[in-house]
């Protein structure tokens, strides 16, 4: 950011800077001489870039937004050229869905559930045995 940006907007940057560095203030400070012109550049320049200033007149976005920005996009284009290299089928063939589909409370009701467990009674059977220590 530099102090060009500030063109037309002087009382946005002052507020930017009075909150970034409070309590002080970096303009008032200047003007009585207790910091120079170039420590003023300074504090304006290295400003964090999620600033009030930034956000309002200027880009505001920091080194993970630019990054997942750019990974949405690649992902997009990614999305783009796999639909572009597949056939297209005029409908969707149904046992290919992996997603479930949930049946209408009609036909959930028509259907008879069976609640009871199934028993393989050989495999409990060796399975209590190896439990127990009891082997045959």
């Amino acid at each position: 950011m530099s102090l060009l940006m500030a063109d037309g907007h002087p009382e946005a940057l002052e507020a930017a800077l009075c909150a970034v560095y409070a309590p002080r203030d970096p303009i008032g400070e200047y003007w009585q001489g207790r910091i120079t012109l170039r420590a003023l550049y300074t504090l304006i320049r290295h400003m964090p870039p999620d600033n009030a200033f930034a956000r309002e007149y200027g880009q505001g976005w920091d080194e993970t937004q630019w990054l997942t920005a750019d990974m949405c996009a690649m992902l997009r284009d990614l999305q783009r050229t796999l639909i572009s290299c597949t056939p297209t089928e005029t409908e969707p063939d149904l046992d290919k869905l992996v997603r479930p589909m949930p049946q209408p409370p009609a036909e959930r009701a028509t259907q008879q559930e069976s609640h009871e467990p199934i028993i393989n009674h050989a495999e409990r059977d060796s399975l209590m045995a190896i439990a127990t220590g009891h082997t045959d």
